[in-house]
């Protein structure tokens, strides 16, 4: 335990600086000591709002869950299910399916940029925009031009959304629908098996208004019959631009390989995923994934 030797004889000056470093050295230990308990305190704070964020990011997963529509949902001959997986227990990807009247249901299926809590709250914002006029405005055009003049007053600049809304008509069997920039829905015929993809003209909402700019502007409608045993497949980029260990993209041409396969399957939805899992060899996602399925029977 010494620190300091001192010899004979001694000089006075020789004491007083051996002095003045073992009080030095004292008062570091001492230092490091507070320093030390400190620390402690600080990660036993850090674990304690560690924790709060998580069961905090919890609730906010399940708030976001109770607004999605219910699953396996009939209207007349026709099913809807779908799957929602967010890359970070809540996200972006977003779908909601309105009875608009006693003929017709209605589809709102998007995209908002972006990953977490910014994304989440931001998709909970469309939803309200689509409750508010997905049952006066059955055009689906011009319901998305709406909704797009919403997103540039509203949301954050920056922040664009994706979307493929449709409207089916389940006592005529017609569906008209609009994208706007979208991934482009697929289509199965079930007499044969033939694969069509839905799309129509439209930019992302959130880039430009129509007031600004109207001959850039412009989203489609159409319309097209949907058939008894007919299948519609709605997908986000999530599944596509998934990657396997290689660098390969899981792609449009092996959905429709397994849509295909599994045409008459009651479990496409979970074939799809699987075979995701299957590609990437991983559970984990870079991306919100979301699919629907609609189907008339």
């Amino acid at each position: 335990g010494v620190n300091e030797i001192v010899r004979k004889p001694f000089k006075r000056e020789e004491i007083s600086n051996a002095v003045k470093r073992v009080a030095v050295e004292s008062e570091l230990v001492k230092e490091n000591a507070r320093l030390f308990e400190e620390i402690q305190k600080r990660e036993k704070e850090l674990t304690v709002l560690y924790n709060n964020l998580e069961k905090e990011l919890n609730l906010a997963s399940e708030i976001q869950k109770s607004l999605m529509p219910k699953n396996d949902l009939h209207f007349g001959d026709y099913r809807i299910r779908y799957i929602y997986k967010p890359s970070q227990n809540i996200g972006g990807d977003f779908c909601d399916i309105l009875e608009v009247d006693e003929n017709n249901f209605a589809v709102a299926f998007a995209d908002i940029s972006g990953h977490g809590i910014p994304a989440s709250l931001l998709s909970t914002m469309l939803k309200v925009y689509i409750l508010n006029y997905g049952y006066d405005i059955t055009d689906t055009a011009k319901l998305t031009e709406t909704l797009n003049e919403d997103v540039i007053r509203v949301f954050p600049r920056g922040k664009f959304i994706s979307l493929f809304y449709l409207m089916i008509d389940f006592y005529n069997n017609k569906m008209k629908f609009c994208k706007a920039a979208q991934e482009s829905a697929f289509l199965l015929r079930g007499k044969t098996d033939e694969i069509e993809e839905l799309s129509t003209e439209g930019q992302v909402l959130g880039l430009f208004s129509k007031i600004d700019f109207p001959d850039i502007v412009n989203f489609e409608e159409k319309t097209t019959d949907f058939h008894n045993g007919d299948k519609l497949l709605l997908y986000t980029d999530g599944i596509v631009e998934a990657r396997n260990a290689e660098g390969e993209f899981f792609g449009t041409d092996r959905i429709k390989e397994i849509l295909l396969k599994n045409k008459d399957s009651e479990n496409i939805l979970d074939i799809i995923l699987n075979e995701l899992y299957k590609f990437t060899e991983s559970e984990k996602l870079e991306d919100d994934l979301t699919f629907l399925l609609i189907e008339r029977n």
